[in-house]
């Protein structure tokens, strides 16, 4: 229909990145939407950049890189289109960039409305020990991610996580900041197998 086909993933095309965000948030404000705006780089379907972006590198280091390097062009775009130097944003800590950070590869972004938001373990649904361990700046927002259900592991007919799990999950992330958590987010999935905890929640 006279669409341009979107241009091969790469890396190293980061115009073309920075044409997607840009539209992206012009979208958003031009629909007066009040976000709490998501930066972060990772590939199709909730994986690694790096399973799809062909001229990835290979090593953990060099990925790490790369993640850091397009959290501060996103930050750039975001600044410049929103036209204020402090965004309220945050940054998700999926699964690879747990470990990043955790491992000292990744340096995050240091901005004064950025919440670090931090997910609970691959499939199990507890902070893991790094997150537990991590020692986060005093001044720094932080949030949490809470997975109520896993599309492959978990419950799926019938309530299984509990209110208790829920409060315990809180209570923990909430202990290892000088600041009170400034986010949760609860991704449920089915909600009829998570009524009591949403509701408390």
């Amino acid at each position: 229909y006279g669409v341009n086909p979107a241009p091969p993933l790469s890396c190293k095309d980061t115009e073309s990145l920075k044409n997607y965000w840009t539209y992206n948030i012009r979208t958003s404000l031009k629909n007066h939407l009040n976000p709490v705006w998501n930066i972060g780089f990772r590939g199709i379907s909730d994986v690694p950049f790096w399973e799809s972006f062909k001229d990835a590198p290979e090593t953990d280091e060099k990925r790490a890189r790369i993640i850091e390097q397009m959290l501060h062009r996103q930050i750039g775009v975001l600044k410049k289109e929103t036209r204020t130097d402090d965004p309220e944003f945050r940054w998700t800590l999926y699964n690879e960039n747990t470990s990043f950070v955790g491992d000292g590869l990744i340096d995050p972004p240091k901005e004064k409305n950025l919440i670090w938001v931090f997910v609970n373990d691959r499939r199990d649904h507890f902070p893991p020990e790094s997150t537990r361990n991590f020692k986060i700046p005093d001044n720094q927002k932080y949030g949490y991610y809470y997975h109520f259900q896993f599309t492959s592991t978990g419950a799926h007919y019938a309530q299984a996580e509990g209110i208790w799990k829920m409060e315990k999950n809180l209570r923990m992330m909430d202990g290892i900041g000088k600041q009170p958590l400034s986010l949760v987010v609860f991704n449920v999935g089915n909600i009829r197998e998570f009524l009591t905890e949403v509701s408390a929640g």
